[in-house]
């Protein structure tokens, strides 16, 4: 290898390795970031966020009451369409 192929391939090589070391300090710091964040909102250093987290938990609740009481309607209705079925004289009977 000659001298110019090599001092380019040591630039090629050391290119790679401090981009890499960036590479690597930024996802480090964004982890860092992340997880200070995470802390954070648990401990209520967000109100806003904590506020808005609390009305869709409100907002679930409120949907899961909805589809309990649609899914007690819904049997009541088969209950009732099964009992209208069985009569006699009833086409479909």
């Amino acid at each position: 290898m000659s001298p110019l192929e090599l001092e380019a391939l040591q630039t090629i090589l050391g290119s790679m390795v401090g981009v890499g070391g960036v590479l690597t300090a930024l996802v480090i710091t964004t982890r860092y970031k992340l997880r200070r964040r995470e802390i954070e909102v648990r401990s209520g250093g967000h109100e806003e966020l904590g506020r808005a987290m609390e009305t869709l938990r409100n907002e679930v609740q409120e949907a899961r009451e909805e589809i309990a009481e649609l899914s007690e309607r819904v049997d009541f209705t088969e209950r009732l369409l099964t009992k209208l079925s069985d009569r006699p004289g009833l086409p479909g009977s």
